[in-house]
């Protein structure tokens, strides 16, 4: 299933992000997965996108506001 669904791109057809929510599927219990075509997300990108959701989801548990860092850019000037 998460094998599919990985390599299940297609630039031409929508969408180019996806989730997959797996009940029980591994030993971590529930799992989501993000799935994103490489033209869209890069590995620096993923790794933000990561540590905001991460954050975002600790703050949901913990029933307090969510509050994210401000956007960072690579534009220098």
């Amino acid at each position: 299933m998460v094998e599919e669904e990985h390599g299940s791109f297609q630039l031409a057809h929508a969408p180019l992000l996806r989730l997959l929510y797996a009940k029980n599927l591994s030993e971590y219990g529930n799992v989501l997965y993000l799935f994103g075509h490489h033209l869209v997300v890069d590995g620096v990108s993923w790794r933000i996108l990561i540590a905001d959701l991460h954050q975002a989801y600790q703050q949901a548990i913990a029933k307090v506001p969510i509050s994210l860092p401000l956007k960072t850019s690579s534009k220098t000037g």
